[in-house]
Protein backbone atom coordinates (compact mmCIF):
# COMPACT_ATOMS: atom_id res chain seq x y z
CA UNK A 1 0.00 0.00 0.00
CA UNK A 2 1.37 3.27 -1.02
CA UNK A 3 1.64 5.70 1.61
CA UNK A 4 3.23 9.45 0.65
CA UNK A 5 5.59 10.64 3.06
CA UNK A 6 8.94 12.90 2.77
CA UNK A 7 11.03 14.86 4.84
CA UNK A 8 10.06 17.81 2.91
CA UNK A 9 6.41 18.04 4.60
CA UNK A 10 8.01 18.87 8.02
CA UNK A 11 9.33 22.57 8.90
CA UNK A 12 12.22 21.50 11.21
CA UNK A 13 12.38 24.50 12.88
CA UNK A 14 9.21 24.98 14.25
CA UNK A 15 8.57 22.96 17.26
CA UNK A 16 4.74 21.67 16.42
CA UNK A 17 3.36 18.06 17.32
CA UNK A 18 1.91 17.86 14.09
CA UNK A 19 5.60 17.10 12.43
CA UNK A 20 6.94 15.52 15.47
CA UNK A 21 4.04 12.66 15.31
CA UNK A 22 4.58 12.40 11.28
CA UNK A 23 8.49 11.61 12.07
CA UNK A 24 7.23 9.16 14.82
CA UNK A 25 4.59 7.62 12.54
CA UNK A 26 6.65 7.38 9.19
CA UNK A 27 9.21 5.68 11.83
CA UNK A 28 6.65 3.19 12.78
CA UNK A 29 6.08 2.41 9.35
CA UNK A 30 9.20 1.94 8.42
CA UNK A 31 9.11 -0.90 11.41
CA UNK A 32 6.58 -3.19 9.08
CA UNK A 33 4.08 -1.98 11.53
CA UNK A 34 1.99 -1.78 8.65
CA UNK A 35 2.12 -5.07 6.53
CA UNK A 36 2.57 -4.15 2.60
CA UNK A 37 3.12 -0.58 3.31
CA UNK A 38 5.36 1.32 1.24
CA UNK A 39 7.05 5.12 2.05
CA UNK A 40 6.82 6.66 -0.92
CA UNK A 41 8.10 10.59 -1.65
CA UNK A 42 5.56 12.24 -3.64
CA UNK A 43 6.25 15.06 -6.34
CA UNK A 44 5.31 18.35 -4.81
CA UNK A 45 2.39 20.31 -5.94
CA UNK A 46 2.99 22.98 -8.16
CA UNK A 47 2.00 26.99 -7.81
CA UNK A 48 -0.99 26.41 -10.48
CA UNK A 49 -2.30 23.64 -8.64
CA UNK A 50 -2.93 25.84 -5.50
CA UNK A 51 -4.32 28.62 -7.99
CA UNK A 52 -6.95 26.02 -8.54
CA UNK A 53 -8.16 25.80 -4.82
CA UNK A 54 -7.34 29.38 -3.47
CA UNK A 55 -7.42 32.99 -4.60
CA UNK A 56 -4.09 34.62 -6.48
CA UNK A 57 -3.90 36.90 -3.39
CA UNK A 58 -3.73 34.51 -1.03
CA UNK A 59 -1.37 31.97 -2.81
CA UNK A 60 0.99 35.52 -3.61
CA UNK A 61 1.08 36.01 -0.04
CA UNK A 62 2.11 32.36 0.95
CA UNK A 63 4.91 32.61 -1.51
CA UNK A 64 6.15 35.80 -1.15
CA UNK A 65 5.55 36.08 3.10
CA UNK A 66 3.77 39.83 2.25
CA UNK A 67 1.49 40.82 3.30
CA UNK A 68 2.92 39.24 6.49
CA UNK A 69 -0.57 39.31 7.92
CA UNK A 70 -1.99 37.09 5.21
CA UNK A 71 0.88 34.97 4.49
CA UNK A 72 0.54 34.43 8.29
CA UNK A 73 -3.14 33.35 8.58
CA UNK A 74 -2.20 29.84 9.11
CA UNK A 75 -1.11 30.36 12.75
CA UNK A 76 2.37 30.01 11.84
CA UNK A 77 5.16 33.40 11.33
CA UNK A 78 6.07 33.34 7.60
CA UNK A 79 9.29 31.57 7.01
CA UNK A 80 10.49 30.68 2.85
CA UNK A 81 10.33 27.16 4.34
CA UNK A 82 6.45 26.87 4.53
CA UNK A 83 6.60 26.84 0.40
CA UNK A 84 8.17 23.71 0.07
CA UNK A 85 6.53 22.23 3.03
CA UNK A 86 2.90 22.29 1.89
CA UNK A 87 3.84 21.93 -1.80
CA UNK A 88 4.95 18.68 -0.48
CA UNK A 89 2.11 18.18 1.42
CA UNK A 90 -0.47 18.98 -1.35
CA UNK A 91 1.50 16.64 -3.40
CA UNK A 92 1.43 13.79 -1.23
CA UNK A 93 -2.60 13.93 -1.91
CA UNK A 94 -1.92 14.22 -5.56
CA UNK A 95 0.02 10.99 -4.94
CA UNK A 96 -2.74 9.29 -3.28
CA UNK A 97 -5.18 10.15 -5.41
CA UNK A 98 -3.41 9.30 -8.27
CA UNK A 99 -1.98 5.52 -7.11
CA UNK A 100 -5.85 5.16 -5.12
CA UNK A 101 -7.56 5.37 -8.53
CA UNK A 102 -5.34 2.71 -9.78
CA UNK A 103 -4.93 0.44 -6.90
CA UNK A 104 -7.69 1.06 -4.76
CA UNK A 105 -6.52 2.63 -1.45
CA UNK A 106 -3.30 4.60 -1.16
CA UNK A 107 -2.83 7.51 1.81
CA UNK A 108 -0.80 10.01 2.84
CA UNK A 109 1.35 10.82 5.85
CA UNK A 110 0.36 14.58 6.27
CA UNK A 111 -2.19 16.30 8.60
CA UNK A 112 -5.00 16.98 5.91
CA UNK A 113 -5.14 20.95 6.27
CA UNK A 114 -8.71 21.30 6.07
CA UNK A 115 -8.89 24.77 7.62
CA UNK A 116 -7.02 26.19 4.34
CA UNK A 117 -9.97 28.30 3.05
CA UNK A 118 -9.92 29.81 -0.45
CA UNK A 119 -8.83 33.37 0.56
CA UNK A 120 -6.71 32.38 4.28
CA UNK A 121 -5.15 29.59 6.03
CA UNK A 122 -6.43 28.84 9.53
CA UNK A 123 -5.52 26.67 12.28
CA UNK A 124 -2.04 25.99 10.98
CA UNK A 125 -3.58 24.92 7.81
CA UNK A 126 -2.17 26.70 4.60
CA UNK A 127 -3.91 25.05 1.59
CA UNK A 128 -6.60 22.71 1.63
CA UNK A 129 -4.83 19.11 1.21
CA UNK A 130 -8.06 17.14 0.92
CA UNK A 131 -10.07 19.47 -1.47
CA UNK A 132 -6.59 18.96 -3.61
CA UNK A 133 -6.94 15.67 -3.64
CA UNK A 134 -10.36 14.92 -4.48
CA UNK A 135 -9.70 17.70 -7.26
CA UNK A 136 -7.22 15.02 -8.52
CA UNK A 137 -9.49 11.89 -8.54
CA UNK A 138 -11.75 14.22 -10.79
CA UNK A 139 -9.17 14.84 -12.95
CA UNK A 140 -8.10 11.47 -13.10
CA UNK A 141 -12.04 10.69 -14.30
CA UNK A 142 -14.01 10.65 -11.22
CA UNK A 143 -17.56 11.98 -12.12
CA UNK A 144 -18.54 12.54 -8.26
CA UNK A 145 -16.10 12.66 -5.10
CA UNK A 146 -16.97 12.35 -1.36
CA UNK A 147 -15.11 14.01 1.45
CA UNK A 148 -15.71 11.96 4.71
CA UNK A 149 -13.84 14.45 7.87
CA UNK A 150 -13.58 13.00 10.90
CA UNK A 151 -11.31 15.21 12.55
CA UNK A 152 -12.29 16.68 15.68
CA UNK A 153 -12.52 20.12 14.13
CA UNK A 154 -14.90 21.07 11.54
CA UNK A 155 -13.58 21.02 7.55
CA UNK A 156 -14.91 24.56 6.97
CA UNK A 157 -11.79 25.23 4.55
CA UNK A 158 -12.33 22.16 2.23
CA UNK A 159 -16.14 22.92 2.20
CA UNK A 160 -15.81 26.23 1.25
CA UNK A 161 -13.74 25.27 -1.72
CA UNK A 162 -15.16 22.35 -2.64
CA UNK A 163 -18.75 23.32 -2.28
CA UNK A 164 -18.52 25.77 -5.38
CA UNK A 165 -18.47 22.28 -7.53
CA UNK A 166 -21.33 20.01 -8.07
CA UNK A 167 -18.75 17.56 -8.22
CA UNK A 168 -18.24 17.12 -4.68
CA UNK A 169 -19.93 16.30 -1.62
CA UNK A 170 -18.62 16.62 2.34
CA UNK A 171 -19.53 14.29 5.07
CA UNK A 172 -18.34 16.13 8.54
CA UNK A 173 -18.60 14.43 11.71
CA UNK A 174 -17.08 16.58 14.41
CA UNK A 175 -16.94 17.12 18.14
CA UNK A 176 -15.72 20.65 18.17
CA UNK A 177 -16.76 23.91 16.46
CA UNK A 178 -13.92 25.03 15.36
CA UNK A 179 -13.98 26.26 11.48
CA UNK A 180 -17.85 25.32 11.49
CA UNK A 181 -20.45 26.22 8.56
CA UNK A 182 -23.81 26.23 7.29
CA UNK A 183 -24.35 22.42 7.15
CA UNK A 184 -26.61 21.73 3.35
CA UNK A 185 -28.10 18.55 2.10
CA UNK A 186 -24.65 18.32 0.19
CA UNK A 187 -22.12 19.57 3.10
CA UNK A 188 -23.79 18.02 6.35
CA UNK A 189 -21.86 19.14 9.42
CA UNK A 190 -22.89 16.59 12.29
CA UNK A 191 -21.33 17.72 15.96
CA UNK A 192 -21.51 14.97 18.83
CA UNK A 193 -21.10 16.16 22.50
CA UNK A 194 -21.79 12.63 24.16
CA UNK A 195 -19.26 10.09 23.36
CA UNK A 196 -21.80 7.36 23.07
CA UNK A 197 -23.77 9.25 20.05
CA UNK A 198 -20.18 9.38 18.26
CA UNK A 199 -20.31 5.97 16.43
CA UNK A 200 -23.76 5.71 15.96
CA UNK A 201 -23.61 9.64 14.31
CA UNK A 202 -20.71 8.70 12.01
CA UNK A 203 -23.20 5.35 10.66
CA UNK A 204 -25.72 7.45 9.88
CA UNK A 205 -24.02 10.36 8.30
CA UNK A 206 -22.63 7.89 6.44
CA UNK A 207 -26.06 6.07 5.61
CA UNK A 208 -27.32 9.77 4.04
CA UNK A 209 -24.92 9.65 1.22
CA UNK A 210 -26.65 8.18 -1.39
CA UNK A 211 -26.17 4.59 -2.66
CA UNK A 212 -23.87 5.20 -5.85
CA UNK A 213 -23.52 8.78 -5.27
CA UNK A 214 -19.04 8.70 -5.28
CA UNK A 215 -16.96 7.29 -8.05
CA UNK A 216 -14.13 7.96 -5.04
CA UNK A 217 -13.51 8.79 -1.18
CA UNK A 218 -11.15 11.42 0.15
CA UNK A 219 -10.87 10.33 3.93
CA UNK A 220 -9.91 12.70 6.69
CA UNK A 221 -9.44 10.36 9.19
CA UNK A 222 -8.73 12.66 12.38
CA UNK A 223 -7.05 11.12 15.89
CA UNK A 224 -7.99 14.71 18.29
CA UNK A 225 -11.66 12.80 19.20
CA UNK A 226 -9.47 11.48 21.57
CA UNK A 227 -10.35 11.81 24.95
CA UNK A 228 -7.03 12.17 26.01
CA UNK A 229 -6.09 14.91 23.30
CA UNK A 230 -5.71 18.72 24.84
CA UNK A 231 -7.25 20.36 21.76
CA UNK A 232 -10.75 19.06 21.16
CA UNK A 233 -10.94 15.61 22.74
CA UNK A 234 -14.12 14.42 23.78
CA UNK A 235 -14.24 12.15 27.48
CA UNK A 236 -15.20 8.70 26.40
CA UNK A 237 -13.54 8.18 22.73
CA UNK A 238 -10.94 5.85 23.60
CA UNK A 239 -8.44 4.14 21.97
CA UNK A 240 -11.03 0.71 20.98
CA UNK A 241 -13.77 3.42 19.76
CA UNK A 242 -11.30 5.28 17.39
CA UNK A 243 -10.36 1.51 16.12
CA UNK A 244 -14.26 0.44 15.76
CA UNK A 245 -14.15 3.62 13.71
CA UNK A 246 -11.82 3.23 11.32
CA UNK A 247 -12.83 -0.21 10.71
CA UNK A 248 -16.30 1.11 10.01
CA UNK A 249 -15.07 3.40 8.09
CA UNK A 250 -12.74 1.36 5.61
CA UNK A 251 -15.33 -1.49 5.68
CA UNK A 252 -18.15 1.27 4.39
CA UNK A 253 -15.34 2.32 1.79
CA UNK A 254 -14.65 -0.81 0.89
CA UNK A 255 -17.88 -1.94 0.14
CA UNK A 256 -18.68 0.94 -2.02
CA UNK A 257 -16.35 -0.64 -4.13
CA UNK A 258 -14.71 2.62 -4.91
CA UNK A 259 -10.99 3.64 -4.98
CA UNK A 260 -10.30 5.90 -1.63
CA UNK A 261 -6.96 8.17 -0.32
CA UNK A 262 -6.86 9.24 3.54
CA UNK A 263 -4.95 11.31 4.91
CA UNK A 264 -3.72 10.99 8.98
CA UNK A 265 -5.23 14.30 10.00
CA UNK A 266 -5.64 16.03 13.85
CA UNK A 267 -4.04 14.51 16.59
CA UNK A 268 -2.15 16.69 18.92
CA UNK A 269 -2.15 14.71 22.40
CA UNK A 270 -1.48 16.59 26.27
CA UNK A 271 0.45 16.33 29.03
CA UNK A 272 -1.98 13.00 29.72
CA UNK A 273 -0.70 10.92 27.11
CA UNK A 274 3.11 10.66 24.68
CA UNK A 275 4.01 11.81 20.89
CA UNK A 276 4.11 7.97 20.31
CA UNK A 277 0.86 7.14 21.88
CA UNK A 278 -0.48 9.88 19.40
CA UNK A 279 0.95 8.07 16.96
CA UNK A 280 0.23 5.13 17.59
CA UNK A 281 -3.30 5.74 17.42
CA UNK A 282 -2.65 7.02 13.30
CA UNK A 283 -1.23 3.64 13.23
CA UNK A 284 -5.04 2.29 13.59
CA UNK A 285 -5.97 4.46 10.09
CA UNK A 286 -3.03 2.48 8.37
CA UNK A 287 -3.23 -0.45 9.58
CA UNK A 288 -6.96 -0.74 8.89
CA UNK A 289 -6.71 0.71 5.38
CA UNK A 290 -3.86 -2.06 4.81
CA UNK A 291 -6.06 -4.68 5.90
CA UNK A 292 -9.35 -3.76 4.01
CA UNK A 293 -6.57 -3.60 0.93
CA UNK A 294 -5.79 -7.00 1.47
CA UNK A 295 -9.51 -7.71 0.78
CA UNK A 296 -9.39 -6.24 -2.53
Amino acid sequence: MHLSYSPAFILEHVDHVMFDKLKVLASLVEAEAVPGAVLVAPEPATKQDVLRLHDADYVEAVFTGEPWELASSNGFPWDPALVPSVLASLGGGQAAARVAWRDGVAGSLFSGEHHGHPGAGSGYCTFNGPAMTALTFADAGARRVLVVDLDAHCGGGTAAILRRDERFRQVDVAVDRFDSYDSTELFPLRFVTEADRYLDTIEEALAGVPAGWPDAVVYVAGMDPHELDGHAGLNGISDLMLRVRERMIFEWMHDLGVPFAFCVAGGYGSFRTTLKAVARLHLLTLQEAARVNGLR
